[in-house]
């Protein structure tokens, strides 16, 4: 139901896979699937809002390949594999077709439906909203990339652990952002295979390790 349903329920969707406190593991696992695994847009709509972003006549213009399979897929947009015209590998995410005005017609919507039957919820509608309006700007997207790149660079302890896609400023637009290309697991993933081998350590099992850590 939520994917049908789209853009605002698919980002609270979203929301909850992080709240392993509240809601039960096997809903948590069901609900990660939306943060890169939902329904994708077909690539000729991809190319187009691509198209119309650069004002350009065809993709070749600006990138040597473009994968038509998507990489992921998510609440705004999906993600594609593109090999620049210099040789470099690269990510171009590509926020859908008014998506943006779907979320705004969610979110009156729910603040409707707060204000007759849960009041108490509206301070957080108005956070929620005011939170993911910020995202459908991919230029402030990837400038928020940048800098937290060049902070953990210059910080002795994270530097060398932590390496952030560095976003290609001048192929970025409101609607279609750039980055580099990094080869690697989802940080969900690298996060429990790190857990997993602090537990065994402790000879603990994950979930005990877990639970320590809550404390």
């Amino acid at each position: 139901i939520v994917v049908e349903l789209h853009g605002f329920y698919i980002k609270l969707g979203q929301l909850g896979a992080a709240r392993t406190d509240i809601i039960p593991v096997q809903w948590v696992e069901l609900l990660r699937k939306l943060e890169d695994e939902c329904p994708s847009q077909p690539f000729d709509v991809i190319e187009e809002i691509i198209k119309r972003d650069f004002g350009i006549q065809d993709t070749t213009e600006l990138f040597s390949y473009i994968d038509p399979k998507p990489l992921g897929a998510a609440s705004i947009g999906q993600t594609h594999y593109v090999r620049l015209k210099n040789g470099d590998e690269a990510v171009i995410k590509v926020q859908y077709p008014n998506v943006e005005k779907l979320f705004r017609g969610d979110f009156v919507m729910a603040r409707k439906f707060c204000e007759m039957a849960q009041p108490a919820h509206l301070p957080f509608i108005d956070e929620t909203e005011k939170q993911f309006l910020t995202e459908f700007d991919y230029v402030l997207e990837a400038q928020n990339l940048e800098e937290i790149g060049n902070n953990l660079n210059e910080h002795i302890l994270w530097r060398e652990r932590i390496a952030v896609p560095k976003p290609y400023m001048e192929l970025c637009r409101e609607h279609v952002l750039v980055m580099q290309y990094l080869n690697g697991h989802k940080m969900i993933k690298a996060l429990k295979t790190n857990f997993t081998a602090l537990a065994k350590e402790r000879n603990m099992t994950l979930d005990e390790f877990m639970e320590q850590q809550k404390k």
